[in-house]
C-alpha cells in the first residue's frame, strides 16, 4: 500500500501590470533561485511511450498572470448544495497575494464545501463536493458550469492526468467511508464529464491492485502516472509512482520518497513541476486531538528527493493553537516554502506561508474572505 499525494503544479511569474489586482496583506522574502540542471528521466533506459514527460500547460487563469493560487471558500451558513466559491490570487515576487478576477461559483451552482480542488488545463477548475459526492468542472473564463458528475463516495483527491493512450482526463481518488482511505480511482472526460472508467486498488483482479492509500496526486514526472502515499502504520513510502494501466496489464507503485515517521497517516499530498524542479508537499494528520498538524516537503532535481524537510508548523498568533491545517501546496516563488490554510479562532481560517526555517507569515487573513465563510482547499494554476 502506498500514500498518494495530492500534486499541484505551478508557474513562472510574469509581469503584473494591467491585471486589475486587489492587494492583500501578507509578507515574505525574495524568491529562491530554483534553477537546476535538467533531470534524467530515463532511469535505466529510454522511457516507454506511456511515460511521456508531463506536458506544459500555460493557460489563462482569469488573472492575466502567474503564478496563481486557487482557494476554495466554504460557506458555513448556506445549504450544503449552494454557496461555494473559488477565489483566485496572483502570487507576487515580494511575497504578497493579490486577489484577481471574479470568484468562480459556476453561476451559484457550487456546493457550500469543497473536499478537493484542482486546476484542469487549459481553462477550468475542478471542485470536489464534500457533502454531495459529486465533482464539478467550472469554466474559469465564463464562470459557467461545464458539467457535474455523481460519485460513489467523497472525492478525497482531484487532479488532471493523461491516460496511457494520451487522452486528457480528470482523475478522482475516492474516499472509502468505512476505512477512511482511498481505495479506487475513477476518470472523467474533461470535455463532457463522461466516465472514462477506473480501477480498484484492493481488488485482486484489478490492473491497479496497489493497495489502499492515504492520499494521491498528479505525478510531477510523467503525464500518464499518479503519485500515491502509503500507510505510515505499515512503514510504506510517503510517495510512490504508479503508471495508469494499459488494458489489463497490471501496474505497480514504485517507491519514490521514503516513509515519513510522523502522525498516524498522510492527510493530503500535492506536487508541482517548475521546469526541471519537481516538488512535493505533505500534510500529516494530527496524532491526537491536542497534537498539531505537521507539514513536510521535498524537492527533486532529477536524482530523487532523498531529503525530506520537516516537520513544519505555525505559531502565528492568528492561527489557532495547536496548529491545524486543512491544505498545503508548494510556494512557486521559493523552493524552501509552502502555502497552507491554518484554522483560526471563531470558525475561520487564514492562508499563510511557512518556510524551512519555520517562519510563518500571513498571506491572506481570514478577514479578507466573505462573512460567514472561510478558506479550505488550495490548488495552483499549473504551468508545465
Amino acid at each position: 500500500m502506498f500514500f498518494v499525494r495530492a500534486v499541484v503544479a505551478l508557474v513562472a511569474g510574469v509581469a503584473l501590470g494591467g491585471c486589475g489586482f486587489t492587494k492583500v496583506d501578507g509578507g515574505g522574502s525574495e524568491p529562491a533561485d530554483a534553477s537546476v540542471d535538467p533531470p534524467d528521466l530515463s532511469g535505466d533506459g529510454e522511457p516507454p511511450p506511456d511515460l511521456r514527460p508531463a506536458p506544459s500547460d500555460l493557460a489563462g487563469c482569469g488573472c492575466g498572470c502567474a503564478p496563481t493560487l486557487l482557494v476554495s471558500v466554504t460557506n458555513r451558513v448556506s445549504n450544503v448544495d449552494v454557496g461555494g466559491r473559488v477565489r483566485r490570487y496572483a502570487l507576487t515576487a515580494d511575497g504578497m497575494a493579490l486577489a484577481c478576477g471574479p470568484d468562480l461559483t459556476a453561476e451559484d451552482k457550487l456546493p457550500a464545501k469543497a473536499r478537493s480542488l484542482a486546476w484542469v488545463p487549459p481553462d477550468a477548475v475542478a471542485y470536489g463536493s464534500d457533502d454531495l459526492k459529486k465533482v464539478y468542472l467550472v469554466d474559469a473564463t465564463t464562470n459557467k458550469l461545464r458539467w457535474g458528475a455523481d460519485l460513489t463516495s467523497e472525492p478525497s483527491a482531484l487532479f488532471p492526468v493523461e491516460t496511457s493512450k494520451g487522452d486528457p482526463a480528470v482523475a478522482v481518488g475516492l474516499n472509502d467511508t468505512m476505512f477512511g482511505d482511498i481505495r479506487s480511482l475513477t476518470l472523467f472526460d474533461p470535455a463532457s464529464g463522461a466516465s472514462k472508467g477506473g480501477w480498484s486498488f484492493v481488488d485482486a483482479a484489478s490492473a491497479m491492485n496497489i493497495g489502499a492509500v492515504d492520499a494521491m496526486a498528479r505525478s510531477p514526472r510523467y503525464a500518464a502516472s499518479v503519485m500515491v502515499a502509503g500507510k505510515i502504520s505499515n512503514n510504506e513510502p510517503a510517495a510512490a509512482e504508479a503508471m495508469l494501466p494499459t488494458g489489463t496489464v497490471p501496474t505497480a507503485a514504485v517507491p519514490y520518497v521514503d516513509t515519513i515517521h510522523d502522525g498516524p497517516s498522510i492527510r493530503a499530498m500535492t506536487t508541482t513541476r517548475q521546469g526541471t524542479l519537481w516538488r512535493t508537499a505533505w500534510l500529516m494528520a494530527a496524532a491526537s486531538f491536542t497534537a498539531p498538524s505537521t507539514i513536510y516537503y521535498a524537492n527533486d532535481t532529477g536524482s530523487n528527493p532523498h531529503k525530506v524537510i520537516g516537520p513544519l508548523g505555525c505559531t502565528l498568533a492568528d492561527c489557532a493553537q495547536a496548529f491545524r491545517a486543512s491544505s498545503v501546496v508548494p510556494d512557486p516563488r521559493a523552493a524552501d516554502r509552502v502555502i497552507a490554510v491554518c484554522a483560526a479562532p471563531g470558525s475561520t481560517a487564514n492562508v499563510v506561508t511557512i518556510d524551512a526555517a519555520g517562519a510563518c507569515t500571513m498571506l491572506v487573513p481570514a478577514a479578507a474572505f466573505p462573512v460567514d465563510s472561510y478558506p479550505a482547499q488550495l490548488a495552483l494554476v499549473e504551468v508545465r
